[in-house]
């Protein structure tokens, strides 16, 4: 039976892309000369729930502050219309090659290969182009 990962909240879950065992010129490598640290995005967390609960907090701060300060009620309203329009997104996409600590994430094996659950602010970029 197959085994299923879904990743929660800001969890992406990552295939590292193994590297090479032996140069161009054909001089075979250390198994672990380097660790992993570029992979390919297989999933994402179904949402971002803590960031966007952050951002309302901040907001309702910032209004109850404006509302004491006799700020006009306009202005305060446009602020609560942002805050309930706010919608986190992902930096990443499945597909995508990313870039990450050696440190970063939970070692999984599932169906015999091995995978990697980062949290998305562990990401430290998205790859384009060539990696090699």
């Amino acid at each position: 039976m197959s085994k299923t990962v879904r990743p929660m909240n800001d969890r992406v879950l990552v295939k590292p892309t193994p590297r090479p065992t032996e140069t161009a010129s054909g001089i075979v490598l250390q198994e672990n000369w380097q660790p992993d640290v570029v992979g390919t995005v297989v999933s994402l967390g179904s949402g971002l729930e803590a960031r966007k609960r952050a951002v309302q907090r901040f907001a309702d701060t910032l209004i109850t502050d404006l509302d004491r300060a006799g700020v006009r009620a306009a202005l305060l309203e446009r602020i609560r219309l942002q805050r309930d329009a706010y919608q986190p997104e992902h930096v990443c996409q499945v597909g995508d090659t990313v870039l990450f600590g050696v440190m970063a994430g939970t070692e999984l094996e599932l169906n015999g290969e091995k995978y990697l659950l980062v949290k998305e602010d562990d990401l430290e970029a998205v790859l384009s182009g060539s990696t090699t």
